[in-house]
């Protein structure tokens, strides 16, 4: 199969654009807080310091280190992939809002849920061993390249889409060259992660097909 053939079987499969999605979505909150935001937003909506902001921000990464290889491991031992994507997309949607409608949650409560939203947003690795089940394995690292491409992509542009729900409602203030926004503007903005959870959701639910961690099995 030459270049242009398998780059065209690969982006044109729904199966593989389906996944893609569902990892771009679920990879909001590392994209976000984790990238860029998450200190500032700590700091102004649950009034804790920037030492103790930075590490609920760490736990996300520390839950993704302990959730990546463990859901896999479990999907492979209960022979499903789908199942637990949306479960997975549901815990991690009720986590972060009761964060956001909870702004009293001292540092603790809030390392405990990182560390959760962590593990189970996790279930976005599930989307390549999805799509490597879901295609020839020749075509393998090419229909995978489509949840990395995606995933890079939608970080690029969610990241500055919160920058600019920030500026919104922003009244101007600056303080050292750098524009001071107050809670309200951080709550605003920060409802884009269980938005992209609930798109996430959708899109597992109702165009992903579930593979059974089956190989690929070409129709005659």
């Amino acid at each position: 199969m030459g270049f242009w053939q398998s780059l065209f079987r690969s982006y044109s499969k729904k199966q593989n654009w389906a996944g893609a999605i569902y990892t771009c979505f679920m990879n909001t909150p590392l994209g976000i807080l984790g990238a860029i935001w998450g200190t500032s937003y700590f700091v102004n909506v649950h009034h804790i310091s920037a030492l103790e902001a930075s590490s609920v921000v760490s736990m996300i990464f520390l839950g993704t280190i302990v959730g990546a290889p463990s859901v896999g491991w479990i999907s492979d031992k209960i022979g499903y992939r789908k199942k637990p994507m949306l479960v997975g997309t549901g815990l991690a949607l009720l986590i972060i809002l009761f964060v956001i409608t909870h702004p009293e949650l001292g540092l603790t409560p809030l390392l405990g849920l990182f560390f959760l939203l962590g593990l189970f947003t996790s279930t976005q690795v599930l989307s390549y061993p999805t799509i490597a089940e879901s295609n020839p394995a020749l075509l393998t690292a090419t229909a995978v390249s489509v949840v990395s491409l995606t995933t890079q992509g939608g970080s690029a542009l969610l990241q500055p889409l919160f920058g600019k729900l920030l500026d919104k409602g922003w009244d101007g203030t600056v303080v050292n060259s750098m524009p001071v926004y107050s809670g309200e503007q951080y709550q605003l903005a920060i409802m884009l992660i269980p938005a992209a959870f609930l798109v996430a959701l959708v899109v597992a639910g109702l165009f992903l097909k579930e593979t059974h961690c089956k190989p690929y099995v070409e129709s005659p």
